[in-house]
């Protein structure tokens, strides 16, 4: 125990000399004199810029603390980098040789300055190219020669620090106004740092009010980075700015968050559980770049969302647009001519878009709203290649039917041109009136089936009735024309009185879509009213057709006109034939007795009959 104890007195008084020993080597090796020599003319001569520093303090175990650290701006007064200490911390065996080594630099609340010139570069470039020099050092003894000044202090950095900082920054190639941001709440480390091989990293800030982080390993001598990146309620509507005239305004009006995590590789990104809240809708994200520096950039991605109102995404698509005096040409890929889309909040159409990207990808969502239509199950397979979205397979349940289809759109245009064959399967003739022209809802009912080929231009509802064309089928079964407008009105111009519904077993019919206009021929059979109506349903409601309609017996005899026009008009059966017009709109149908044609038709039916009755008794 004696022996243990004279041991253990011996080594603590060897530790005690050592700790003397380094003390006064520090005060004597590590003078603030000597700090400012070496600082000053090493970050001067690698950073080009003025470098200023404030009050030195040395201690042997925390380091050497420089305060109000000012690196300046080139041809400018401003601060590049302005910190309130800059922590060195040295090895402490090396004094013992009377050598000081820092392998360590912390920046205490640094603000830092970053600017984008207008020509693209910023205020650090020449920091990334170096000075210029005439002849190449020798890559083995580069550190040394950097690092050491001759004055017993050695700046061999290994690990860097930087905490609660804030970075400014500015780009003065953002538009006329420039932008601003600021991330603060900066901090990050590095260590092993070589400039030969990885060293790991780690970062966290805040992106606006949005956490941000990232871990990872930066490969300086290869330019390669691979980390895992955090965000948590990022504004994409912050970075506006940068985007597209059209798709700034619809980012600005939807302001779309993200959170989730990015993984980031040298020629890959991928994302894990990255959500975007649209408003009071949340997507989901699964998206693989493959090859990032590949042209076009190839990317995968699937969609999945429980929730989602297209009209609000189409809402934000429809911000006014300037018209284009030049030509509305197609926009080739990776081109940069006249036919760029119009800047934000004027009249015109939208587009073309250069998209430098080649996208494989699905969309699923649960429920979702369209034209006040609820769908559910929605699945859109689609490619984007050379600027045209091709959608493969389009399915959907809608209205107590389904609806699906293919679709190709051409992003390359102004207007964006397209082409889609549809079916509808027994969906609510209700609901689909509804949504496509709510002033006639409660007009129409039954089950609808159709098949329908459409082309045209446009996203506003405006321009694309006016470019649309196509034809198709349409049948409604068991279904019923219902409100006073139309049945009412139908029953107050042939005076039968009172008449709130016309129920029919079918409507069948073709259709062609033209100059805005959808042009129909069909056969209507009811129980009390057949018809066979043709002639034009506007686009924007407006309706001309002649319903060549004819009432059952049943139904005729409420007619309030002569007992005669029945008799005369009636069929063998007892069907009596009306000449109806209709007009109006959707909204407000007027229907209208061609008189002149009644007239004409009791004239022949007339004549007729009385010719049928003089040969009845010829032959009697």
């Amino acid at each position: 125990m004696k022996k243990a104890g004279k041991i253990l007195g011996i080594a603590v008084g060897i530790l005690v000399v050592v700790i003397i020993v380094l003390v006064v080597a520090a005060k004597f090796l590590i003078t603030p004199e000597r700090v400012r020599q070496t600082v000053i003319p090493i970050a001067e001569k690698n950073l080009n810029r003025s470098v200023a520093i404030g009050d030195i303090d040395i201690s042997l175990f925390s380091g050497v603390v420089i305060r109000d650290v000012r690196v300046g701006m080139q041809n400018a007064d401003q601060d590049f980098v302005a910190a309130d200490e800059m922590v060195l911390r040295y090895q402490l065996w090396p004094l013992l040789k009377k050598q000081v080594v820092v392998d360590e630099i912390r920046l205490e609340k640094p603000q830092i300055r970053v600017v984008r010139n207008k020509d693209g570069t910023f205020n650090f470039s020449d920091l990334l190219t170096g000075p210029p020099s005439a002849e190449p050092k020798e890559k083995s003894a580069a550190p040394a020669s950097e690092g050491k000044q001759g004055n017993g202090i050695n700046l061999l950095v290994s690990r860097l620090q930087v905490k609660d900082g804030t970075v400014f920054f500015t780009d003065h190639g953002a538009g006329t106004d420039g932008f601003d941001y600021e991330i603060s709440g900066f901090n990050a480390s590095a260590k092993d740092i070589s400039p030969d091989q990885s060293f790991p990293f780690e970062m966290d800030a805040r992106l606006g009010q949005a956490p941000f982080s990232a871990k990872g390993t930066v490969n300086a001598a290869d330019a390669q980075i691979q980390a895992n990146v955090k965000l948590d309620g990022f504004n994409i509507a912050d970075f506006a700015p940068y985007l597209e005239n059209q798709a700034r305004a619809a980012i600005e009006g939807l302001r779309p968050v993200v959170s989730g995590t990015i993984d980031l590789s040298s020629q890959k990104i991928h994302t894990q559980g990255l959500k975007i809240t649209l408003g009071d809708d949340v997507v989901s994200v699964d998206l693989t770049v493959t090859d990032f520096f590949s042209k076009p950039l190839k990317i995968e991605n699937r969609i999945h969302a429980d929730n989602l109102n297209i009209d609000k995404l189409m809402a934000a698509l429809q911000t006014p647009q300037p018209r284009q005096k030049e030509k509305e040409g197609r926009a080739e890929p990776g081109s940069s001519d006249s036919s760029k889309p119009a800047p934000a909040g004027q009249d015109g159409p939208l587009g073309p878009f250069d998209l430098p990207v080649a996208v494989n990808g699905q969309v699923d969502v649960d429920k979702a709203v369209y034209k006040g239509l609820a769908m559910t199950d929605l699945k859109l397979r689609y490619n984007l290649i050379k600027n045209v979205l091709t959608v493969e397979t389009l399915e959907a349940r809608l209205a107590e039917g389904a609806i699906s289809g293919n679709a190709r759109v051409d992003l390359g245009v102004a207007g964006l041109s397209y082409d889609s064959d549809f079916s509808v399967q027994e969906i609510s003739a209700d609901a689909l009136m509804s949504g496509l022209y709510p002033k006639a809802a409660g007009t129409l009912l039954g089950r609808t089936s159709a098949a329908i080929n459409v082309s045209g231009k446009g996203t506003a509802w405006e321009q694309m009735r006016d470019a649309l064309s196509g034809q198709g089928q349409v049948r409604i079964s068991e279904g019923k024309i219902a409100g006073n407008d139309f049945a009412g009105g139908l029953a107050r111009t042939l005076g039968a009185g009172d008449l709130k519904s016309i129920d029919f077993k079918s409507f069948e019919g073709d259709f062609e879509i033209e100059d805005g206009k959808v042009r129909l021929v069909s056969d209507f059979a009811g129980k009390d009213v057949k018809m066979k109506p043709t002639g034009t349903i506007g686009l924007n409601g407006a309706l001309d057709m002649n319903l060549n309609l004819a009432l059952a017996p049943g139904f005729s005899s409420r007619l309030s006109s002569d007992s005669l026009v029945g008799q005369l008009l009636s069929d063998e059966q007892g069907w009596t034939s009306m000449p109806v017009a209709l007009g109006g709109s959707l909204g407000k149908p007027r229907f209208v007795l061609d008189r002149a044609r009644l007239q004409k038709q009791l004239t022949e039916e007339g004549t007729r009959k009385v010719i049928e009755k003089g040969l009845q008794k010829l032959f009697q």
